[in-house]
């Protein structure tokens, strides 16, 4: 759409217009040319614009391929810890004094464990071809089971040795 003036005001500028450079060069000049409708600032913004929301597009997919990644990885390592704990609570005799334990020390081994396990799924999902899954789970769990053993034995005496 060209915009039109009020009639008065364009036969005034085309009368203008032929005195100054002749009947052609009037209508050459009376016709608008596309720059005139569609400013540079806009056609920069509209392509701004859509490059920005391909991008945003873009990073979207890849943050939700991410997070689906470490959903899935979250929900495997609590699955597995649960699992783990059950294992170990049923082999580690509790020798502190009156059968206490220490539950902050547990609650901090199960969540790092839990954490550990989340990272070793995610490196599983993720198919890298040097990754030892088993090996990587047996050290996590190692760790682990240590942990709990100290909660539940940390004010023992000493098994070997003398007692002093």
């Amino acid at each position: 759409m060209i915009p039109i003036l009020g009639t008065g005001l364009a036969i005034l500028e085309f009368s203008q217009n032929v005195e100054a450079h002749g009947i052609g060069g009037a209508v050459v000049r009376a016709t608008p040319l596309l720059g005139d409708v569609v400013s540079v600032y806009d056609m920069a913004s509209d392509l701004a614009k859509q490059i920005t929301d391909e991008a945003n597009a873009a990073a979207d997919a890849h943050t939700a391929e991410l997070l689906a990644s470490v959903t899935e990885a979250a929900q495997k390592a609590t699955e597995h810890t649960a699992e783990t704990f059950q294992e170990l609570a049923s082999q580690i005799d509790v020798t502190n004094t009156y059968g206490s334990v220490d539950t902050d020390e547990i609650t901090k081994a199960v969540l790092e464990y839990r954490d550990r396990m989340q990272e070793v799924y995610l490196l599983k999902i993720e198919n890298r071809p040097d990754f030892d899954f088993d090996a990587s789970a047996a050290y996590a769990k190692r760790i682990f089971k240590d942990r709990l053993k100290r909660a539940a034995q940390k004010d023992a005496p000493p098994t070997d040795g003398p007692i002093l």
